[in-house]
């Protein structure tokens, strides 16, 4: 027996004026895009480099969220609304909530009111780093604590942090820099910054980082 798929159409909904939360709910979830500031900005199915480096960042994360009660990490760019009218809707690559902000609701209410705590991008190849570094003030803006942005060809791990935010050695802040920045991108030629932190640390919403990319 032939079954046939019907798919929700995909409309090109910036040229017909500002697309809202409710309109994107009615486009077809196999087109991967975001919503920016009310236009719909289409996306590229990522390569498998890209989807192996986000599972190794997700087991590694979900295992540290699971050694600390009260933290959820989710991956594969779960909705986050990060701004009303005009409507921003983006999605991490992995991303670390606190436990009382999962969203329980569906649809519109299914999405994370504001940013994860710690969205975590990796760069692809579709994507220059000043997509995502605006990408990254977004989030900032929506009230994550820091960003992770990963560079696969590199190995290098960049931390972009509030303007104005602290962060001592030795506070309990946002923050997880890896020992071995190859645990992430699986890189041999992985490095990180003099200085960075490497053991992941108890999070505590309050504390932030100062504003750099390390």
């Amino acid at each position: 027996m032939n079954t046939a798929v019907v798919k929700r159409p995909v409309a090109a909904p910036h040229t017909v004026g500002r697309v809202t939360f409710e309109d994107v709910l009615a486009m077809d979830p196999d087109e991967p895009g975001e919503l920016v500031e009310g236009q719909w900005l289409p996306m590229t199915h990522p390569t498998w480099r890209h989807g192996l480096i986000m599972s190794r960042v997700s087991y590694i994360l979900t295992a540290w969220a699971h050694a600390h009660p009260g933290w959820l990490v989710a991956s594969g760019n779960s909705g986050n609304r990060l701004q009303r009218n005009p409507d921003t809707l983006r999605g991490a690559d992995v991303a670390v909530l606190r436990a009382e902000r999962f969203p329980a609701g569906r649809s519109v209410d299914g999405w994370v009111q504001g940013a994860p705590d710690v969205p975590v991008e990796i760069l692809s190849d579709a994507q220059s780093v000043a997509e995502l570094l605006r990408k990254a003030a977004d989030y900032l803006a929506a009230g994550a604590q820091m960003v992770w942005v990963l560079d696969p060809d590199t190995g290098r791990v960049s931390v972009v942090t509030p303007p104005g935010s602290k962060r001592t050695p030795n506070s309990p802040a946002v923050g997880f820099s890896p020992a071995s920045p190859a645990r992430w991108t699986g890189s041999s030629n992985s490095s990180r910054e003099e200085g960075t932190d490497c053991r992941p640390r108890a999070p505590h919403p309050a504390e932030g980082g100062a504003s750099q990319e390390k």
